[in-house]
């Protein structure tokens, strides 16, 4: 077998034949992957390669690299994540980071009474930090990312989910950048967050620095348009809208959460298995299965939608507490 391998995790498996007589000319197509073992045999060589992009596979008759006798050939690929990280506790929420591209997440720990935070790079998978945690246990939680900066929000009182203060978090290191317990968060604009002090009413709007906390001006809407973000969600259809057969198994409560990332359609559903409600996804490339993972099994009722696509990246969450990104 040739074994051919970009050595990046993100990477897609794509398998197909060709002749030993081609191997010469495929090779000069691919000349920025690397070779890592190979053998032929009985005529035919094998090739695994892999890439992050859509590249297209040709047979070449000989390898003279004659553009009139390339011929497409089939390619059988499976996705596997390129981030898969497992947290303790409840994956509560999750903020993306646009600048940065920076996942965050706040894990609960019921039993403890104790929130978490974790901040992974989407570019290259490295883990930020895992397991943070700040002074204040258990009410504290995500409130925006922003260039680098992670802000987590207080709460006015343990029984209201009013918030109130704010701490910024740097991305990179885990640690505190400022605090205010006055400010309260409003919303983010494409200059950084916009806040007010909770003190003072009728309410002021304040445009902030996110590195510093210092209020630099009034907020001005005219000015300064919101932050858009680049998550989709999902859509819910029934499975009639997809063609039949595309998934194995029986849609539970007609109902499925689709979406279509060019060629990939992602779908999940729940269905029941053994007398167990499960909660399954999976991703068609056209109608051809290249991936499925169980996202939650033996649960009480229907889960709301179990993914989001951020970009070229499809983003879920297995068994509440595992974070699983996949490049399409």
């Amino acid at each position: 077998m040739i074994s051919i391998i970009t050595g990046h995790s993100t990477a897609r498996r794509l398998f197909i034949w060709v002749e030993p007589t081609v191997l010469n000319a495929l090779l000069f197509a691919f000349q920025r992957i690397e070779i890592r073992c190979y053998s032929i045999g009985r005529g035919y060589a094998s090739i695994l390669f892999t890439t992050t992009q859509n590249l297209p596979i040709y047979k070449f008759r000989n390898p003279k690299f004659n553009k009139s006798e390339i011929k497409p050939i089939f390619v059988a690929m499976t996705l596997l994540p390129h981030i898969s990280e497992q947290f303790d506790g409840v994956i509560w929420r999750m903020e993306i980071d646009e600048l940065t591209e920076t996942i965050f997440v706040e894990v609960r720990n019921s039993e403890e009474k104790k929130v978490y935070f974790g901040a992974i790079n989407l570019l290259n998978a490295k883990t930020l930090f895992k397991d943070l945690s700040t002074d204040e246990r258990w009410f504290t939680g995500i409130e925006a990312a922003y260039d680098g900066v992670l802000l987590l929000h207080f709460y006015q009182s343990e029984t209201g989910p009013a918030h109130k203060g704010l701490l910024a978090i740097d991305a990179s290191t885990g640690k505190t950048l400022w605090s205010n317990f006055a400010y309260s968060f409003d919303h983010l604009c494409e200059a950084g967050p916009v806040l007010y002090d909770a003190r003072m009413q009728p309410r002021k709007l304040f445009l902030a620095d996110i590195k510093t906390g210092a209020t630099t001006r009034i907020y001005e809407p005219s000015v300064y348009r919101r932050f858009e973000n680049n998550i989709v969600l999902p859509e819910v259809k029934t499975p009639e809208f997809l063609p039949p057969g595309m998934v194995p198994v029986h849609a539970f409560g007609n109902m499925i959460h689709y979406l279509q990332y060019n060629n990939f359609r992602i779908v999940s559903l729940h269905a029941l298995r053994g007398g167990q409600l499960t909660q399954s996804l999976f991703v068609m490339d056209g109608v051809n299965k290249v991936y499925e993972d169980l996202l939650n099994q033996e649960i009480q009722k229907i889960q709301p939608e179990a993914f989001i696509l951020h970009k070229n990246r499809l983003i879920y969450i297995k068994n509440k507490s595992e974070l699983k990104i996949l490049t399409l």
